[in-house]
């Protein structure tokens, strides 16, 4: 095996573990109460909003987020009927509002930040500052690195090659 089939393996490994992948998973969660379409985008939305806490235009947060104003207006309801945002009139335009997050989505982010710490602080524990240094400089490398890579191109020989060698390996019966 080559270093590079280890460290695959071991990110594998790291991956193949349940509480691990359900933790990592929750980070990408944000709403607990009967939610379970909550993810990352209402999550950064919450994010964008406590960097602003004047409020933003929902054409302003689709701006910074980069998507369409539709999604923002979809998450910006979600997330008023849950609480974690309120809309105030927004004094510079009288048509329009603006959404600021709420206590309520405050406490809710407060939480779950507690939440990762501790999760990292368990995960990481083991290592030594120096090393956690070294490792997010290793893993900012490979974020960058599998960026450029075209995945789709990637698939497709990755299928190719997959379907020659049963092609060329498989003795089923009308082989015989």
């Amino acid at each position: 095996m080559t270093i590079n089939k280890d460290l695959l393996e071991t990110f594998g490994k790291l991956f193949q573990n349940r509480q691990f992948d359900a933790s990592i998973h929750r980070q990408s969660q944000f709403l607990e109460r009967g939610s379970q379409d909550a993810g990352r985008g209402q999550l950064r939305l919450l994010q964008l909003l406590r960097e602003y806490p004047e409020g933003l235009s929902n054409t302003d947060i689709s701006i910074k987020l980069d998507i369409k104003p539709s999604s923002v207006s979809i998450m910006v309801k979600h997330l008023e009927h849950h609480q974690f945002v309120n809309r105030i009139p927004n004094e510079q335009d009288k048509r329009s509002s603006l959404v600021q997050i709420s206590e309520s989505g405050q406490a809710q982010f407060d939480s779950l930040e507690q939440v990762s710490d501790n999760i990292a602080a368990k995960l990481f524990n083991g290592l030594s500052d120096e090393e956690k240094h070294q490792l997010d400089a290793l893993l900012n490398k490979l974020v960058d690195t599998q960026e450029a890579i075209n995945w789709s191109d990637m698939q497709h020989q990755m299928n190719h090659d997959w379907h020659n060698m049963h092609k060329q390996n498989w003795n089923g019966p009308w082989d015989r």
